[in-house]
Formats: C-alpha cells, sequence, structure tokens
C-alpha cells in the first residue's frame, strides 16, 4: 500500500517538476514541461472567460492517477508486458476522450486546446511512472 500512495504522489511531483529543468532527459521532461505550461495558459483562459464547463479535463487526469494507482496495486511488473501494448492502450483511449472533451467544449476552444495538451501530456507522464513503477526512488 505504500508504494501506491508513494508512486500516487510521485506522478504530480515529476509531472510540475519538470517544468525546472524541461529538455534534462528529452521527452521525459519535455512533454510535461509542455503539458504544466498548457495547463497554465488553458486555466488562465478558461477563469477570465468564465468557463467552468472545462472543468471536464480533470477526468483524464484522474484516469492517468487510476493507471499509476493500478500498477501499484497490481506490484507485478510482468503483468503489464514486456511490450508496453497495456501503455498503447491507455494513450489511445486517452487521445480518444480528449478529443471528444475537445469536441464538446464549444465556445472555449483555446483554452480547450491547451487543456487538451494538458490531459495528453499528464497521460504520457503516467505511463512513464507506471511503467517504472519499481525503478522509482523512495524519498
Amino acid at each position: 500500500m505504500d508504494d501506491v500512495i508513494r508512486l500516487s504522489a510521485y506522478l504530480p511531483e515529476y509531472f510540475f517538476s519538470s517544468i525546472r529543468w524541461p529538455f534534462l532527459l528529452g521527452s521525459f521532461t519535455a512533454v510535461p514541461a509542455l503539458g504544466v505550461i498548457c495547463l497554465a495558459v488553458g486555466s488562465l483562459v478558461g477563469v477570465v472567460r468564465r468557463q467552468p464547463r472545462l472543468l471536464v479535463f480533470l477526468i483524464p487526469v484522474a484516469a492517468s492517477q487510476a493507471l499509476v494507482v493500478v500498477a501499484g496495486l497490481l506490484g507485478e511488473p510482468g503483468f503489464w508486458g514486456a511490450d508496453g501494448g497495456i501503455y498503447t492502450i491507455f494513450l489511445v483511449l486517452q487521445i480518444i476522450l480528449v478529443s471528444v472533451l475537445f469536441s464538446r467544449a464549444q465556445g472555449a476552444m483555446p483554452a480547450a486546446a491547451a487543456l487538451a495538451v494538458f490531459s495528453f501530456a499528464y497521460a504520457f507522464a503516467a505511463v512513464v511512472i507506471a511503467a517504472t513503477a519499481f525503478h522509482v526512488p523512495t524519498p
């Protein structure tokens, strides 16, 4: 259970800390850093234009967090497969979900576009954390 809590806390820490060194590890830090920027832009535009319907973009974030929790609960790296197929399926489902949410954000397209990029970047970070769940250093 400690692994689950540790991994759940590590995902947002990894994601938001990537803004400090966006190109340190290539796409492993550049994609989350882009997501942090898009979150800031999308949130700012959404608040200024008073678009509370953009809160639906928390759904993909919750799904990403759930992936990390499941990875911590199962505890068997072999379950996920060496080929990473489950992660590819997860990212494809996230793209579909984010696309549907984006298409329904009429009147808030600029903020929705930024939040869609953030959501996918967070999903990418969740896949990285879930795939390396047993190599994450304990604080």
